[in-house]
């Protein structure tokens, strides 16, 4: 195998030298140990090849996504890009089955369960706090803005002793569970714009909390394939560790693959 660059052709030997040169063999390793996992697992969990209609399609949605819209600029990419047609199939027809494989490996019963547990990492608060020394000018504040109607962040900027006072009162966004769980219980209840009656935290100052904005996680198809990938890359990682594939420097000839490469449409 030789690899050609500016014109020249390198043996694949050679480059290696390279890599290890520049202690950059680890790379190498690691992605040949994942194309050799992954091969593996094709096999064990029966990863299907995609036939002609299949290959088709995947195609189809790869020139419609690169925006491609004839041969000529078909020809013009895979020019600048130096691949053939046969090399990009081979990539899609791989991606392909990489992406049920994952789906395998882990199924959505997983997914859910990850959901479960990362959820209260994931949701956020966003809400402005007005705090002072005295109870009673608390309560004051409290009515003025839910009575009165008077503007929350121009009391915070009058009279809260927080350095938020100069931002009328507003708080950096915060993870729901990284709250005091006291002032956790009073926010969740409240929808937003509305306030709290005045409560202290510490047993000297009193503070009024707005809610602004709270953030609940869903469990949509974004957040489905996110955590399919973090856990595929765990599993991965995991896979690789077991496997504890090392390069050595021996002079092996490099067979001929008697797997049908698959054909452009």
């Amino acid at each position: 195998m030789k690899l050609k660059y500016c014109q020249e052709e390198i043996p694949f030997e050679q480059a290696l030298n390279g890599l290890v040169e520049v202690g950059m063999e680890n790379v190498l390793v690691t992605e040949l140990g994942k194309a050799l996992l992954y091969q593996k697992n094709f096999e064990t969990y029966r990863v299907p090849k995609p036939d002609k209609d299949r290959i088709r399609e995947l195609v189809g949605e790869f020139l419609t996504q690169s925006g491609i819209k004839d041969e000529e600029a078909l020809d013009e990419w895979l020019k600048n890009k130096q691949q053939s047609r046969q090399s990009l199939t081979k990539k899609l027809v791989y991606q392909e089955r990489l992406n049920i494989l994952k789906r395998l490996v882990i199924p959505t019963s997983i997914i859910q369960e990850e959901f479960i547990q990362r959820k209260h990492q994931m949701d956020w608060i966003l809400f402005a706090l007005i705090q002072v020394e005295s109870e009673s000018l608390a309560w004051e504040l409290y009515y003025q803005v839910k009575d009165d109607g008077q503007d929350f962040e121009q009391l915070a900027r009058q009279h809260s002793i927080l350095q938020s006072a100069a931002y009328g009162g507003l708080e950096e966004p915060l993870q729901i569970d990284a709250l005091n769980p006291d002032l956790r219980q009073k926010m969740l209840i409240l929808k937003s714009g509305q306030i709290t009656e005045p409560f202290t935290l510490d047993g000297k100052n009193f503070a009024v909390a707005r809610l602004m904005r709270s953030h609940s996680t869903q469990l949509n198809p974004q957040m489905e394939n996110r955590l399919r990938e973090e856990l595929f890359a765990e599993w991965t990682g995991r896979q690789l560790s077991m496997g504890n594939l090392q390069l050595e420097a021996k002079n092996a000839g490099v067979g001929q693959s008697n797997v049908k490469e698959p054909v452009w449409p």
